[in-house]
């Protein structure tokens, strides 16, 4: 053969690589092919999922809406409804074509019937996890679930002998209660009850009388405190949505407690357990040696989404550590006015914790005083009750003596005397005294209660005594205690007189601290002033009025240094006047200025229920609401659903 020709002739080697090169692009091909399959399947599933997915978060909140806005006038069948419309709606069209579909009706369930194992269809169950039926209402709705079941058909998947895909997405609703950092006061003037008891119970804006400010306002005066329930409500009725409880400040000015006109309603939930002085616990960062001003701030900027926890355990009588919380001074309280103010409008419903009116104290007792004596003539027997409440820690006895008794009243006696204080709502005591009075007039006697070894401690409380029947009176109150930012700086207190008439007291009233060491010791001459003139050790007022509101203030201001070491130093002042009618009317307040940047953590409330409050004034200075559900155990009641808030949450 030619040279040439052989070098034409074809290389069987090459024809070889050439079909080895075919077969790999072929083989490459498949895979990508079916790679690609596989990538538009899997694309066609997760579609399918998110898509199915959505629908089933948008039913279970769709029901939950109805079990929020409707509880008292649907039934669970409503709120089934309500998920099913949302799933016509949104199932309608699927973005990968697949087959119409809904949930199972009646559902299915993988084993026992309970919600945490369906697995296809929409049950409501209650806290056990028990569906409830359609006729049911929805008082006792816990737990939403909604599950749903969905065919994908595959177009390449066939080639690798897959038809089908089943896709699932499950949904769970639970509600949760943006519980406020505030404590609202249940009740004024326990334990009750009131004689005569009113015909209409009238609101207590200005209460002198028993009231409880969580039942509706016409039934709020009936009865007595339930002294073994904290959650009971003796003859009245709870309040609801359609009989709403007597407005009441809420936090700020005006939501003082019945002991303690520095506490206004802010309290500091990460601060709990007040057995002894030593067993805080804290919650969210909060540590013992955390300032009252990073404090406030904390518990403040808890209000838009509100307390993330942890929760509360039922309220139990006596009290669990966990339910007594720390209380803010009432100077701070303005911070948590302002974000609930930002936060919510008039309407707008919230949980707040409540308490019996009372701040306690470590290791301590707390007197509750009744709102006075009333005697119509100048000579008779009366008595009046009141409570004896006392901390976790404080075991001893308390004797009981009424003290600063003008001549004319005598034949007191208590029942019991001493007195073990209970826990939780206390002890009531009953109070008896005589009297024998030469003329009408107003006097004013306290209530001293002391107790023996180890605590020695002693507590006062103002009573007035009326005798003759005087209806010229005025009332007398000290703005809430003061601490220095420095000990050595000046603190001012607003000294409030009220009268009904401005012509009541025309001759004046004399203000002046009790320098005759019956409750407190004196303060040195050269500590205090009134109205900002040094050496005025008294002030004479008189009321003027306007808008229906007769008053007179003054200022007593205190210098700290002339006060000695830091301490805590009671404030008694007295007010003393003679009416027009010419009766004397004798009163007293009681108040304290305390240590340098003090923040008072011996001091504290027991919380006695939940409640939802809707808002029915809003200023700088006091949120103002009346209670609209009955007083429960915790903040996540379902009967408190008209402030709750249904929110997506695990599948477990």
């Amino acid at each position: 053969m030619p040279a040439d020709a052989a070098a034409r002739a074809p290389d069987p080697r090459r024809r070889a690589a050439a079909g080895q090169a075919l077969v790999l692009v072929a083989l490459s091909l498949a895979v990508l092919l079916g790679m690609a399959a596989v990538a538009i399947d899997a694309g066609r599933f997760l579609t399918q999922r998110r898509f199915v997915q959505n629908a089933a978060d948008a039913a279970a909140l769709a029901a939950a809406d109805v079990v929020v806005q409707q509880f008292n006038s649907a039934t669970v069948g409503t709120a089934r409804q309500a998920a099913r419309d949302i799933l016509a709606i949104d199932l309608a069209g699927s973005p990968v074509g697949a087959p119409v579909f809904t949930a199972a009706d009646p559902p299915v369930f993988n084993g026992t019937t309970t919600a945490a194992n369906l697995a296809d269809g929409i049950v409501l169950a209650d806290s056990t996890g028990t569906p409830l039926p359609d006729t049911a209402s929805l008082d006792n709705v816990a737990d939403i679930r909604v599950a749903l079941v969905s065919t994908v058909d595959f177009t390449f998947g066939r080639v690798l002998g897959i038809d089908t895909g089943t896709v699932s997405a499950h949904a769970r609703v639970g509600f949760r209660g943006d519980l406020m950092p505030i404590a609202v006061r249940r009740y004024y003037n326990p334990p009750g009850p009131n004689n005569p008891v009113p015909a209409n119970c009238p609101s207590p804006a200005d209460p002198t009388d028993f009231a409880d400010l969580a039942a509706s306002q016409s039934t709020s005066c009936l009865g007595s405190q339930d002294a073994t329930n904290l959650l009971g409500y003796d003859v009245r009725s709870p309040a609801s949505l359609t009989a709403p409880g007597p407005p009441v400040a809420l936090v700020g000015d005006g939501a003082t407690a019945s002991n303690n006109s520095s506490f206004r309603g802010f309290i500091a939930l990460d601060v709990r357990d007040f057995q002894d002085q030593t067993s805080r616990i804290y919650y969210n960062g909060v540590t013992s040696s955390t300032t009252q001003n990073a404090l406030k701030n904390i518990e403040a900027g808890w209000v838009p989404e509100g307390y993330p926890g942890p929760g509360f355990p039922p309220v139990t009588l006596p009290p669990d550590p966990n339910d007594q919380v720390g209380i803010m001074d009432g100077n701070t309280a303005g911070i948590v006015v302002a974000a609930i103010d930002q936060r919510f409008n008039i309407g707008d419903r919230i949980i707040c914790a409540l308490y019996d009116g009372t701040v306690m104290a470590i290791p301590d007792f707390t007197i509750s005083p009744p709102a006075g004596f009333t005697f119509g003539g100048l000579s008779g027997t009366q008595s009046v009750n009141f409570k004896i409440s006392r901390n976790q820690a404080f075991s001893g006895q308390v004797n009981l003596s009424l003290i600063g008794l003008p001549s004319w009243l005598s034949g007191v006696t208590y029942t019991p005397n001493p007195v073990t204080p209970s826990q939780g709502s206390g002890t009531t005591v009953k109070l008896a005294v005589t009297a024998a009075a030469p003329s009408p007039q107003i006097a004013t006697v306290w209530i001293e209660g002391q107790s023996g070894s180890p605590y020695l401690t002693a507590h006062y409380a103002p009573i007035p005594v009326n005798v003759g029947g005087v209806t010229e009176d005025f009332g007398l109150s000290l703005s809430p205690d003061q601490s220095p930012a420095s000990w050595g700086d000046q603190v001012t207190y607003t000294v409030t007189v009220t009268a009904n008439d401005a012509t009541d007291f025309a001759s004046g009233i004399t203000l002046a601290l009790d320098g005759s060491g019956l409750t407190a010791a004196p303060l040195p001459n050269d500590s205090y002033w009134f109205d900002g003139v040094q050496g005025e050790s008294s002030v004479v007022v008189t009321p003027t009025c306007s808008h229906n509101s007769c008053t007179a203030t003054a200022t007593l201001t205190i210098n700290t240094t002339a006060l000695g070491a830091q301490a805590t130093y009671p404030l008694v002042v007295t007010g003393q006047a003679t009416n027009a009618a010419g009766q004397p009317v004798a009163h007293a307040a009681m108040g304290n200025v305390l240590a340098s940047g003090t923040a008072d953590d011996s001091n504290y409330i027991d919380i006695t229920g939940f409640a939802v409050y809707q808002i029915t004034a809003e200023d700088s200075n006091t949120i103002t609401g009346e209670a609209v559900s009955p007083v429960e155990a915790t903040p996540d009641d379902p009967t408190l659903r008209a402030a709750l808030k249904p929110r997506l949450i695990p599948w477990s």
